[in-house]
């Protein structure tokens, strides 16, 4: 037997064949346990700060974000090239090729990014409920009249 547990031939060498299945077991149980995470749409907020900042370019390059974070932070390019390729992963950022550097951009408009996040933070929070938000909001003072009445008139409008 060898490390992986697979009978060894007369050479000294795995049979092939076994190499072959126990490497695509081992690929089937990783996809599977990937699976079986949930997948979150809320962003880190590392991640949804670097969004912001490609959302308002449109597009932008490793540098351009890195740059723009500098002027807030310290930060190094290599974490900022780790982030967006994070984001990429996960579906947030799209890239291609312009002369010697890629050019990201947003997947997804901000609105509906946002809107999949405050989604899924009533869903964990408030069960689903969007009512009891909106109570914190008015009773912690962070409305404003002025939101208030907007909000009102959007209600009114929706009828």
């Amino acid at each position: 037997m060898n490390c992986l547990g697979l009978p060894i031939s007369r050479f000294g060498l795995p049979n092939f064949g076994s190499v072959f299945l126990c490497l695509t077991y081992e690929l089937i149980s990783t996809i599977q346990m990937l699976a079986m995470r949930p997948r979150h749409a809320t962003l880190t907020p590392q991640e949804l700060e670097i969004m912001k900042l490609v959302w308002k370019r449109d597009t932008a390059t490793v540098r351009d974000v890195y740059e723009a974070l500098l002027e807030r932070r310290k930060i190094a390019y290599t974490t900022v090239m780790t982030m967006m390729k994070i984001l990429e992963t996960k579906g947030y950022l799209k890239k291609r090729r312009q002369d010697r550097a890629f050019l990201y951009r947003p997947v997804h408009p901000k609105s509906q990014v946002i809107g999949a996040m405050i989604r899924e933070f009533i869903d964990r929070v408030f069960n689903g409920s969007a009512e009891p938000l909106l109570v914190h909001l008015v009773k912690s003072r962070r409305l404003r009249e002025k939101d208030l009445e907007k909000i009102v008139r959007m209600v009114e409008g929706a009828k």
